[in-house]
Formats: structure tokens, C-alpha cells, sequence
């Protein structure tokens, strides 16, 4: 679907190396079938989100990896977390240096759902927009109830994302 291809090399007793391509527009001169435009006509644009400070709480590194490339000409900062318990503490220690989290809702330590909550109790107003695969009704409620502002499904849809992000950063604040 984003005209890319997919690849397995294992070896029994060495491991195995996973490999992947893809297309991602770097913004407005590059449209394609496969840009951000045509799915929902937003793109992100070099040095769109220059101040903005992300959050990102995810314990799978390639989601890392994936969010970061997408948005690397935006002027967006992030900082990684890799498992709930380490994004409470990354919020709590840095009171005011994040705009927005990503927070990833199946994560090891602590879950993304009471990590916000305790985040919530610390009295921590920043948005928190809910990452997960799990996107029937209930689940998104689950989100809400915890005190996240927001949900994304994964896969995560750039379009998507770069809209939440622009509805909750506010910018120089």
C-alpha cells in the first residue's frame, strides 16, 4: 500500500534480519499516489512543526523508528519511551517541556492506560493521544476514561497523525 516491499533473510542459529522500504513524501514538492495528500489532503511540511516537543511512548522500535523518519523534516522534537513506567517518569521529571504524548496503549512495565492515569494524578494537563491497533468503541472509550485527549489506530495513518498533532499543539506555549 505505500509502494514498498518487505523482506526475511533467517538463519538458524544467527538470527534473522527483517528489512523494509517504503515511500513517505518530504513534504508538498513531492506528491505521489502514495503522499499524505492523497489520504485526506494533509501532508507534513518541511519545518511545519518547528518548537513542537512530542513524547512518544512506544516499546516496539520500529514503530519508533517509522513515527520519527515520517515526521524528521516537520521541526518536530521527540523523545522516546519504551514502556509506560519510563514515560511517567520522562513527564514527571520534565514538567512543561512536552507540547503532546504519544502514548502506546499494550506496553511491558506499565501499560499506556495507567501511565496516563498517573500522569493525570500528577495533575498534568498535556494532551495524550492513545497509539493501539485496538480501535472498536469500547476500546477508544477505555482511552477516554483513563484520561487520554485522543486516539490513533495503528497502522498509524500519517495523515492522521500530522491532524491530531495540529489540533493539540499550541503553539508557543
Amino acid at each position: 500500500m505505500m509502494g514498498g516491499e518487505i523482506s526475511v533473510a533467517s538463519e538458524h542459529g544467527s538470527g534473522s534480519e527483517f528489512a523494509f522500504t517504503f515511500r513517505a513524501a518530504r513534504g508538498a514538492e513531492s506528491q505521489s499516489p502514495q503522499s499524505d495528500q492523497s489520504a485526506g489532503g494533509e501532508s507534513a511540511e518541511d519545518g511545519e512543526l518547528i518548537g513542537c516537543r512530542i513524547l512518544l511512548a512506544e516499546d516496539v522500535e520500529i514503530n519508533r523508528e517509522i513515527l520519527i523518519a515520517c515526521m524528521e523534516n516537520t521541526g518536530v522534537s521527540i523523545d522516546c519511551a519504551e514502556n509506560g513506567l519510563e514515560a511517567v517518569r520522562m513527564a514527571a521529571e520534565n514538567p512543561g517541556k512536552y507540547d503532546l504524548i504519544f502514548m502506546d496503549v499494550q506496553m511491558p512495565e506499565m501499560d499506556g492506560l495507567e501511565a496516563t492515569r498517573e500522569i493525570r494524578k500528577t495533575g498534568g494537563a498535556i494532551p495524550i493521544i492513545a497509539m493501539t491497533a485496538n480501535v472498536f468503541k469500547e476500546d477508544v472509550e477505555k482511552c477516554i476514561a483513563a484520561g487520554m485527549d485522543d486516539h490513533i489506530g495503528k497502522p498509524l495513518d500519517m495523515s492522521n497523525v500530522m491532524k491530531k498533532v495540529r489540533k493539540y499543539w499550541k503553539r508557543g506555549a
